[in-house]
């Protein structure tokens, strides 16, 4: 212990000052080695966080954009289950069909039972879909390469499945490869979502590494700083520098780090809220609840104060559905002109619109207090080439809105639009069942529906009606002198005449034939009678011609009218009544208008079930 000083102060002072130097020098050189070292760790690992993060990505992007190809797939199927090939099939093929092809994966066996039904897409479809699933399959090829350390062989095989199930349906556009095809699409997009959550696992896991690592640095640097402060102060300064910068590039990286986390969890957030989006408003054919889901969803999806939801009818954008951020609807909305304001020039050119300030001096007055807006987007709802409205969300912030929020909207606002054109057509499609094709009146399911819907609720609620049954007079007689066309035709103008002879609130329906039903509403006998006499006037006076413009007729109609309560408070017995009552006028010599009177009436089969 005695011999360090002796030979301590036996050294020269150069010699100590190299001594001096070489202990500097060393407790330098280790001192940065650590900074370096550590360094390189932590620059390691964070490039390993980036590269499974930008994996996640790509992982969630795929999974969101499989959407496209799997609902050209539905749109196909509902086209296919439309068309008068799928109506050809027998009732109990009918019946199965649907049941088959929307069944679980692996239910093959049921779509397998129609081995002769093929269900094949549009041209434009079928090359839509090929490129997208070649697109798709090309971008998992990048994310397999891009997380080669990762087991994703659920992926490879499922993107296999589906390359062979596109390639047997192209060849054989069969029911049960149809089905296979969209069951392999699907379970593609859930292997994906699956991978997406187990490389967000491993980005947490790697930040928690990068967390460590960062303690571990921490400590050492310490510890050379407190070597390096005993020795130069120079030196120190020097080191304690570059600990410094390197703490602080680590910090950033840190905190870049975790914006871009955050980003990531946002937008994957996002993705997956926006694909049940898709999910839930192609799942039905009800035009107000694809709007209700469509306003609710996009408050949420974009964090906005205020949705709202435009169809174009005509020339006009009106408001389909609104929202604001308590739930309710944003009454006053006026119409919006097309080409006019923000709305209207959306429409009008196809194009996104992003208003970062001052939103409510484009749009106009607000119309509740306290609901000014300062920023929104405004997303066109397109199919095919045709604009058939605007999806919009708006925030009381200026700048709320990003590019990313806007192309997010715009994934949203395609598939709203393709559900609302569906959905529109379908509820259409189910009013023209309960319309005569051929006079454009209500017919007899729709009389039948309104028998035990409001025309029920008449005698509780004490309001009087009477019932008249319309027949055209020696129908079958002008059917034979002029032709069935030339009746077709004059049936039509009896129907245009008597809707508009009768009152606003009145009911006309054609029964079949040439009869006719009328409701007189909140009418006694004697108003009836005297209304029932103008309906007959009106045809008997109205020149009618027949398909080339050349008079025919005269055509005259005979009417028997019943009372609700007078007569009977059911309405189909006031129908028979009615219907006894026509004949008694008919009897009478026709063109005329008789109540029923029961003295004379004779017992007839019941006419409405």
């Amino acid at each position: 212990m005695k011999l360090a000083p002796l030979s301590m102060r036996a050294l020269s002072p150069s010699s100590l000052l190299r001594l001096y130097m070489f202990i500097v020098v060393a407790a330098a050189a280790a001192a940065v080695a650590v900074v370096f070292f550590a360094s390189s760790k932590m620059e390691a690992r964070s490039r390993e966080t980036s590269r499974l993060s930008q994996a996640a990505i790509d992982a969630s992007r795929i999974q969101a954009g499989l959407g496209q190809p799997i609902q050209i797939l539905a749109d196909g199927l509902f086209i296919f289950l439309a068309s008068d090939t799928y109506r050809a099939l027998p009732p109990d093929v009918q019946a199965a069909l649907p049941a088959a092809l929307s069944g679980p994966p692996g239910n093959e066996a049921a779509a397998s039972q129609f081995p002769a039904i093929s269900i094949r897409l549009a041209d434009k479809d079928a090359i839509q879909f090929s490129r997208m699933v070649e697109f798709y399959v090309r971008e998992i090829d990048s994310l397999l390469q891009t997380a080669a350390d990762i087991d994703l062989r659920a992926v490879e095989l499922a993107r296999e499945r589906v390359l062979g199930a596109v390639e047997a349906y192209l060849d054989d556009p069969s029911a049960l490869n149809f089905d296979v095809m969209f069951m392999s699409l699907t379970g593609l997009s859930d292997r994906l979502q699956e991978s997406a959550g187990v490389l967000s696992s491993r980005v947490r896991q790697e930040q928690a590494n990068l967390n460590r690592s960062m303690d571990t640095a921490k400590n050492a640097t310490i510890v050379a700083l407190g070597a390096l402060l005993a020795t130069m102060v120079g030196a120190t300064i020097f080191v304690g520098r570059l600990i410094h910068e390197s703490f602080t590039a680590a910090q950033q990286e840190q905190q870049t780090l975790r914006s871009t986390t955050e980003t990531l969890r946002y937008r994957n957030n996002q993705l997956n809220a926006l694909y049940n989006v898709f999910a839930e408003i192609t799942d039905t054919l009800s035009l107000r609840y694809v709007i209700r889901a469509t306003v609710r969803e996009a408050m949420a999806l974009m964090n906005a104060n205020m949705t709202v939801l435009r169809l174009l009818k005509g020339n006009e954008l009106v408001v389909g559905g609104t929202m604001n951020d308590t739930g309710e609807e944003v009454p006053g909305l006026p119409p919006v002109p097309l080409g006019e304001g923000p709305h209207g020039r959306t429409a009008r050119r196809g194009r996104t619109l992003r208003i970062d300030r001052n939103a409510q001096d484009q749009l106009g007055p607000s119309v509740e207090e306290g609901s000014r807006v300062e920023s929104g987007i405004i997303a066109p709802l397109i199919v095919g080439a045709r604009v058939v409205g605007t999806l919009s969300v708006w925030s009381r912030r200026p700048e709320t809105f990003t590019v990313d929020d806007e192309r997010v909207l715009e994934m949203m606002a395609s598939q709203v639009a393709t559900a609302v054109v569906a959905a529109d057509t379908t509820e259409r499609s189910e009013r023209r069942a309960h319309q005569d094709a051929l006079t454009g009146l209500p017919n007899r399911l729709q009389l039948t529906e309104d028998l035990v819907g409001d025309l029920s609720l008449l005698l509780q609620e004490g309001r009087r009606a009477v019932v008249a049954m319309a027949d055209i007079d020696h129908f079958k007689r002008f059917n034979d002198d002029y032709g069935h066309k030339v009746g077709d035709v004059t049936l039509q103008q009896v129907a245009s005449v008597l809707r508009n002879s009768v009152r606003e609130n009145d009911r006309v329906y054609r029964f079949g034939g040439e009869e006719f039903v009328l409701v007189f509403l909140d009418i006694g006998p004697e108003g009836a009678r005297s209304l029932a006499e103008r309906v007959r006037n009106a045809v008997a006076s109205t020149p009618l011609t027949g398909d080339n413009l050349e008079p025919v007729g005269p055509v005259t109609i005979s009417i028997g009218l019943a009372a609700l309560p007078d007569h009977d408070t059911n309405f189909n017995h006031l129908i028979e009544l009615a219907d006894k009552a026509m004949y008694q006028a008919k009897d009478a010599g026709r063109n005329k208008v008789v109540f029923w009177n029961e003295n004379e009436g004779a017992s007839i089969p019941s006419l409405v079930a």
